[in-house]
């Protein structure tokens, strides 16, 4: 699945796993695409590589993701996985 998002924040969430710490570092996107948009937002893993290359320059930013894999967390936010496909300007609001 692809999906035209804009960023609207670069989080990090930590927690402890069973074999020590974790910190996953994600992007709350919100849909953008032209049709069959989802409702409410949603958070997208960034991978190690993608964090190296896209780290601090995603928010406020348009991202083309391709989406492999939806997962619920526990409080019913969507956590996506998959890969950025190109990441660009900010789109401009609609008057």
């Amino acid at each position: 699945m692809t999906a035209t998002c804009e960023v609207i924040e670069e989080v990090t969430e930590s927690f402890q796993g069973k074999r020590g710490k974790i910190d996953l570092r994600l992007l709350v996107c919100l849909d953008r695409s032209p049709a069959g948009k989802l409702r409410n937002t949603f958070d997208y893993v960034l991978s190690e590589e993608e964090y190296a290359k896209h780290k601090g320059k995603a928010s406020g930013q348009t991202v083309q993701l391709a989406i492999t894999d939806i997962d619920k967390t526990f409080a019913g936010r969507l956590r996506c996985t998959g890969s950025i496909v190109a990441l660009g300007p900010s789109t401009p609001a609609k008057a």
